[in-house]
């Protein structure tokens, strides 16, 4: 059975409901707010559990791979870890096994953001539509993009993979 891209955020994020223009938060409604502040190479970082509940593989694979974040935030959730942080008015969550393995990483952005290839492609493909928000989903082999595209009337949901873009969901602008 092959996943669409909204499903398999649904899946990886545990939850059944549709996605697919609304930001998606791997976190439970239950968490509790960071309640534990560290300053760590001179970067200071919040997290709801102590440092010590923090996989070390987990922290050396995020330090190695997500360098450039600033005021992250550590959220131990039921499956694991979501770290949490914004850059350059991009959204990201990277999701993390109890044992720290990577799991998935989540980056949320306005249309205006996209890469110039991306919006130029969307163009292209859908005269007169323009890229309102993206959701890069990365599972650490393959990128699959979330696309939110407008015309002004007419909304449709995209999913583009592997050089293919699919239509989700379709419906006027009210």
């Amino acid at each position: 059975m092959r996943l669409t891209f909204w499903g398999l955020v649904a899946v990886l994020c545990g939850t059944t409901h549709m996605l697919y223009s609304q930001p998606v938060t791997p976190f439970p409604s239950d968490i509790r707010a960071a309640e534990f502040r560290y300053t760590v190479a001179g970067n200071t970082l919040a997290s709801n559990v102590p440092l010590n509940e923090i996989s070390a593989r987990a922290f050396r694979h995020f330090s190695r791979n997500y360098s450039f974040a600033v005021s992250e935030k550590w959220t131990k959730i039921t499956n694991g870890i979501v770290v949490s942080f914004i850059r350059n008015s991009k959204n990201y969550r990277i999701a993390y096994t109890k044992k720290g393995n990577f799991l998935f990483s989540l980056v949320y952005y306005q249309g205006s953001e996209c890469s110039d290839e991306l919006m130029s492609m969307i163009a292209r493909t859908y005269p007169g539509f323009h890229i309102k928000n993206a959701t890069e989903l990365f599972d650490g082999n393959k990128l699959i993009f979330g696309l939110m595209i407008s015309n002004g009337e007419l909304n449709r949901s995209l999913e583009y993979r592997d050089g293919r873009i699919r239509i989700l969901e379709e419906y006027t602008s009210q």
